[in-house]
């Protein structure tokens, strides 16, 4: 390169006026040493040769890529004016309007373009590409596969087809038009590159590194291909792996932007902060706007907690975006607001006010989720009302897609099945035809038509998207066939089998329907020392883990991460295996190392998660280790010890000799939705003339007639339905006896296994250890049931602040249960069963996702109620 550029500098003295010397120069320069030399070279020309159109292409490349998408669109109208048919003109004007985010004009542009070259293959192609990114894969690939019987040795054809089909999911489609490419050009390099990561993705993971391998073999200085390789060490296996590969390349590669940044990445995933800001600095050195440069050191510093520092940056982004060109606003938006919702408040607070405008300017430009990220933290502070141009911007988008408006309903509507069907009729306009059928499937779980989303859903199965895969999976859950989507995950997972949420899911469903067996020898494929796994497989394997009560298996595999104290993933996952194990003080630890300055300052009982809420108990079970009815930590360990005696597993034999026949439920006021009456009527039709249903109204008559007016007036001081449903059941039980069942649990099978242990307390313990109060038997009078009530009325009388979990939910049964067996006299029967709660699965499917789950007023909303004044009053218009 070097000697074709001294070859140019010859030239240039030699022959001064020839321009096509000087353009070829200016492009070596480009390619060399960036934009900005190559424009030095040739702004001085134009004057001299305004008609030169080598010149004036040049120009618009140059000026494209140091962000004056302007000044390019000058240059290559230009151009289209002496000659109207100039291809790269053309294309050139597309995609820098593509980079402008002036979408509606780029697709004029790219017709406009074919009706002057309708055959004209790289426009073809290119429109497809648009198609892909701003419509969806299916819809691309409806225009471009027909192209394909016309111009089956176009490589460019072939490699968009790849990615169209990769988008919808068809890995192996993708992988197919990959190895056409390979067999034409066994060098190129896209195609190498690719193969190796749609193998990954298909989770052939050794095939993956031998493709990279090979690849290496083809091209072996090819250093884009090395850092492919370190990425894929990083994702299969291990950050430090991938930090052996990478960091003795950086003395060859001293100046490769993608290297740097992949380290960085590897650092970040090994808690090294500090190390890892270094090599992005490297970055910003040459380029101050680089996005992922920018966003790292944000989020670098978030994740370390150094907040005085952050704001000095937040200072520097607000600066910059001040003096900064209108094609520049983009990546400093990004890097500004992208982590806002990880931020502390002060700092976002500062951020929003200083992007407010820039959001508005770019909102065509930015990612959907992003400005609605912003926006909705925005209301949080109070500050809404500086994103309404961000809002506006959304809405008149036509690149939405399915789950940026899936998600944007449910966030405002939380549960409202009236309001989110307004929103549906509103704004369903917005999307293309390729994402409605994912909005329909989803917006029917939303809004309770569960049934009626499965039968409106598309009939082809082979093309179908991972995301339509989980959410015909949710609506069958919601239908009352876990076990249907259970195998239907299965299915999915052999076209999908590196998908770590079909891969989770499946085993979670295989869980909670009772088929622990099958689960548990699915997971173990995986769960092999040969597997290379990287840190979101272990993570993804952990979950699975712990969902089937292995808090042994869990603990190992997360402890095998790389993570620094303030990077401990999956907080609440942890914590309650090592309370389960015993691990008190490792335990108490974890949540000191993950405990906020806001949340160390305040009262533990008002976390508003049940993480939260456990940590709290956690930090208290030190102060009263000894008294298990005060806190849940030693409660479960109680218990635990006794589940490992032989007695807790001997079943008494008279144990058959009293039934629970009667079933009671519970909805608070008026009749219950009709998604939810379906439900019950499983338990009525199986119980007959033994079902009870009770309203507050029938709940305080009959607690005033069995235990008298104090007893009705606690359930009156409740602080939420489910508050109440909480009490009442343990009131209700403790009188009556009998069997309780959440209004969201399906009846599935025989209850034989509830209703045969009529002398026996059963309750069913979740994973984290605690027992579950969602289906409980009991006799009547039975012990740990008093106890249970008696305490939950004491702490409604006197109106503790302690959360619905704690106080009347399974928090408190817990306790009452490990009460019982501490207060349990030698040779005494205890007449209790705890079972895992696999073992409810096999005939009882539970917690069913339903929508007034996402209710403002449900107890586990997480939060406060939150309104959103600027987007309702534009879609309301």
């Amino acid at each position: 390169m070097l000697n074709d550029l001294d070859l140019i500098e010859n030239e240039t003295r030699i022959k001064p006026r020839e321009v096509s010397s000087y353009v070829e120069k200016a492009a070596l320069l480009r390619q060399q040493k960036g934009p900005e030399e190559s424009l030095k070279v040739l702004i001085p020309l134009l004057p001299r040769h305004p008609d030169q159109i080598p010149l004036r292409y040049e120009l618009s490349i140059a000026s494209r890529e140091a962000g004056n998408l302007q000044a390019s669109l000058e240059h290559l109208d230009a151009i289209l004016v002496k000659q109207p048919r100039h291809k790269w003109a053309l294309l050139g004007r597309v995609k820098t309007l593509m980079q402008a985010g002036r979408q509606v004009e780029a697709f004029a542009a790219i017709d406009n373009a074919l009706n002057i070259l309708p055959e004209n293959i790289d426009l073809l192609v290119r429109k497809g590409a648009m198609l892909r990114q701003f419509r969806g894969a299916r819809e691309a690939l409806d225009f471009l596969l027909p192209l394909l019987s016309h111009f089956p040795d176009n490589i460019s054809l072939r490699r968009e087809v790849s990615v169209a089909f990769q988008e919808t999911g068809n890995l192996q489609a993708s992988l197919e038009h990959i190895d056409a490419i390979l067999a034409r050009q066994p060098q190129h390099k896209w195609a190498l590159l690719g193969r190796a990561k749609t193998l990954m993705q298909v989770g052939r993971q050794v095939e993956a590194i031998e493709a990279i391998d090979n690849a290496l073999n083809i091209l072996p200085e090819n250093a884009n291909l090395l850092v492919r390789k370190g990425a894929l060490l990083r994702q299969l296996r291990d950050a430090g792996e991938a930090l052996e590969f990478l960091t003795p390349l950086v003395s060859r590669y001293p100046d490769m932007i993608p290297l740097h940044h992949e380290i960085s990445v590897a650092l970040r995933e090994t808690g090294d902060f500090q190390a890892s800001q270094k090599h992005l600095d490297a970055i910003l050195a040459k380029q101050p706007d680089h996005k992922w440069a920018l966003l790292g050191k944000v989020r670098n510093l978030i994740q370390d907690g150094r907040e005085d520092e952050l704001m000095l940056v937040a200072e520097d982004l607000a600066s910059r975006i001040r003096n900064s060109l209108p094609d520049q606003a983009g990546n400093i938006t990004e890097a500004a607001l992208g982590p806002i919702k990880e931020m502390p408040d002060k700092i976002a607070e500062y951020l929003l006010k200083e992007f407010s405008s820039a959001s508005e300017r770019c909102a065509r430009a930015l990612p959907v989720m992003l400005l609605w990220n912003a926006y909705e933290k925005a209301e949080t502070l109070g500050l809404g009302y500086l994103y309404r141009g961000a809002i506006e911007g959304i809405l008149s988008r036509n690149d939405l897609r399915a789950f940026n408006l899936v998600h944007i309903i449910k966030s405002v509507t939380k549960g409202g099945i009236r309001e989110a069907e307004r929103l549906v009729q509103r704004l369903s306009g917005l999307l293309g035809d390729s994402e409605r059928p994912l909005f329909d499937m989803e917006m029917g779980g939303m809004t309770g038509k569960a049934k009626d989303a499965l039968h409106g859903r598309p009939r082809d199965p082979h093309d179908r998207s991972v995301a339509e895969v989980l959410s015909i999976s949710r609506l069958l859950q919601q239908s009352g066939r876990l076990h249907v989507a259970a195998r239907y995950l299965g299915m999915a997972r052999r076209k999908h089998p590196s998908d770590l949420t079909l891969f989770r899911e499946h085993i979670v469903s295989l869980t909670k329907s009772g088929q622990m067996d099958i689960a548990r020898r699915e997971l173990e494929k995986v769960d092999q020392p040969s597997f290379s796994r990287s840190r979101a497989w272990t993570i993804a394997m952990a979950v699975c883990w712990y969902e089937m009560g292995c808090p042994a298996r869990t603990m190992e595999l997360l402890e095998t991460l790389q993570e620094s104290g303030k990077l401990k993933s999956h907080f609440e996952m942890r914590l309650r295996s090592l309370i389960r194990l015993g691990r008190l003080d490792a335990a108490v630890d974890l949540v000191k190392d993950n405990q906020s300055g806001q949340s160390a300052n305040s009262n533990p009982h008002f976390f508003s998660t049940l993480a939260g809420l456990v940590a709290a108990d956690c930090l208290l079970s030190r102060k009263h280790e000894k008294n298990v009815s005060l806190t849940t930590p030693p409660a479960i360990l109680t218990i635990e010890r006794w589940l490992s005696s032989t007695s807790s597993r001997v079943i008494p034999a008279d144990s058959g000799s009293v039934r629970h026949e009667g079933v009671m439920q519970y909805w608070n006021k008026g009749t219950p939705p009709a998604y939810l009456r379906e439900i019950m009527q499983t338990w009525q039709k199986a119980f007959c003339q033994h079902y009870q249903l009770f309203d507050q109204k029938a709940a305080l008559k009959f607690l005033t007639r069995h235990l008298g007016k104090d007893w009705a007036d606690a359930l009156r001081n409740a602080a939420s339905p489910a508050e109440e449903s909480d009490y009442f059941r343990l009131c209700y039980l403790m009188i009556q006896g009998g069997i309780y069942a959440d209004c969201d649990d399906w009846l599935v099978g025989d209850p034989y296994p509830l209703t045969r242990l009529g002398s026996n307390l059963v309750v069913y313990q979740e994973p984290g250890g605690v027992m579950g109060n969602n289906v409980i038997a009991a006799p009547p009078g039975h012990p740990a049931i008093v106890w249970a009530a008696v305490a939950a009325k004491k702490s409604l009388e006197e109106r503790h602040n302690d959360s619905t979990w704690s106080k009347t939910g399974p928090g408190l049964l817990t306790r009452a249960v490990a009460q019982h067996i501490r207060r349990r006299r030698p040779g005494t029967n205890l007449n209790l069963v705890v079972e895992p709660r696999w073992k409810l699965g096999t005939f009882v499917q539970f917690h069913t996702p339903l929508p007034y789950k996402r209710s403002k007023s449900y107890w586990n909303s997480g939060g406060a109620r939150r309104n959103f004044p600027v987007f309702m009053e534009l879609v309301g218009r």
